[in-house]
């Protein structure tokens, strides 16, 4: 390929384009696009900046690697001399890590892509190569068939991802580690979020806007943040960052944690309308309802604890129901246990598995058939508790964890049936 990119590149350039450089350039591109698809589906991201940084770095690596060699021989030889030697190369190797880590801090140097997305273009691919093969065109044709249909599923995809599911609601309990977050989809193929988990480690993607748009969000209906924990709106600035959100929903409980404030202030500037949720309220959205069964103003006045504050969620769809509690305590879960006379499909279990939630009377009346566990591997907390195990094993629950399966999607369906899908599946 290196070859061919030469001479297109000479070629284009009439011949002005010094060799050198050329084969630099073809060099840098070759490389680039023969690990283009394996570099974008492993780390779903694809360098923006390759070629041109690979061009910088050449003539530092040229100089490097014969240095080293000579180093190695003279400290054989003459040791100062290849203490010399080496001190250079050491100084050109920190020269290119240093370059290499600025460029990689730079948001613009790297665009995300979903892994669906790589496997839709190379379906693509594979489909134009094979249409082009017996077609009997010329070479240069049959190139342009398969950017063709690479460019035409690449373009369908998203409407693909839109219409996928359409009829069925979809809970996306995320692995962010220890926290929360719980993407809901509506029948039509509408997005809420519930909680966005802890703040994002280290550089790359948020866990959560990664999950939502490898699954073609282009817009949330509602945030809704159940208390002002860090582990359960640390992500939200990213989510705000990366989607138009309608609304955010919260239990208006004053937090003076500076994050929370910066999430105030993000929102206001975006024009984000901020509403309170209260025991009582519902609300509709294609079919599905949403009704908020905590917290309840007594809670709000009597505790000072943030859990207590937390907004607990009841979600129907015909005959499909789902309790997303938050980090609600078990004083909370007796509190509106009484709503609950037959079983529910789904129960997010409160506060990560947490011995001061999952109420055994709670339990008795609900009893979930699936209960899914947002917790950390290895949390320092221990969590799921063991006790709360054994009391969700004796309502017959079927646990599902995030610490273990990765994240899981549970696809409901109006007559009360559902599936589950876990990452580590």
């Amino acid at each position: 390929m290196s070859p061919l990119l030469t001479k297109a590149l000479r070629d284009a350039t009439a011949g002005k384009m010094p060799r050198p450089v050329a084969t630099a350039l073809a060099a840098g591109a070759a490389a680039t696009l023969a690990t283009l698809p394996i570099v974008s589906w492993h780390f779903e991201r694809i360098s923006v900046v390759g070629i041109p940084v690979t061009l910088l770095a050449s003539p530092i690596v040229s100089l490097a690697v014969p240095g080293a060699l000579v180093g190695l021989f003279l400290d054989m030889v003459f040791e100062p001399a290849g203490d010399f030697i080496a001190g250079g190369v050491d100084l050109l190797l920190a020269v290119l890590a240093t370059g290499a880590e600025g460029i990689a801090r730079l948001s613009w140097a790297s665009t995300w892509v979903s892994r669906s997305t790589v496997n839709a273009l190379a379906v693509g691919a594979a489909l134009g190569q094979l249409a082009a093969r017996y077609s009997g065109l010329r070479l240069g044709a049959r190139r342009l068939r398969v950017v063709a249909y690479m460019a035409a599923i690449g373009l369908l995809w998203p409407v693909l991802l839109s219409w996928t599911g359409r009829g069925q609601v979809q809970l996306v309990f995320i692995d962010v580690g220890q926290g929360d977050a719980v993407a809901i989809r509506t029948p039509r193929a509408r997005w809420l979020l519930i909680d966005a988990g802890p703040p994002q480690r280290g550089n790359g993607q948020h866990p959560v806007v990664k999950e939502l748009q490898a699954h073609g969000v282009q817009k949330l209906e509602a945030l809704v943040l159940t208390h002002p924990d860090l582990d359960h709106f640390g992500g939200a600035l990213d989510v705000i960052g990366s989607f138009p959100v309608s609304e955010i929903v919260d239990p208006a409980r004053p937090s003076p944690k500076a994050g929370f404030i910066d999430v105030l202030e993000a929102s206001r500037d975006r024009g984000i309308r901020w509403r309170r949720a209260a025991a009582g309220q519902s609300w509709s959205i294609d079919g599905i309802t949403l009704e908020v069964l905590a917290p309840a103003d007594s809670l709000m006045e009597a505790d000072t604890e943030a859990n207590a504050s937390s907004v607990v969620l009841w979600l129907t769809w015909g005959d499909f129901d789902a309790i997303l509690t938050g980090d609600a305590p078990a004083e909370v879960e007796r509190s509106i246990s009484s709503r609950f006379s037959s079983r529910v499909e789904v129960l997010k279990v409160g506060h990560h598995g947490s011995k001061t939630s999952s109420d055994s009377l709670f339990l008795a009346r609900t009893r979930p058939k699936v209960a899914v566990v947002s917790a950390g591997r290895n949390n320092r907390f221990g969590h799921p508790a063991p006790a709360v195990l054994g009391r969700l094993e004796r309502v017959g629950a079927l646990v599902s964890r995030t610490d273990l399966d990765g994240t899981i999607r549970v696809i409901g369906r109006r007559d009360g049936s559902y599936s589950i899908i876990g990452a580590r599946d």
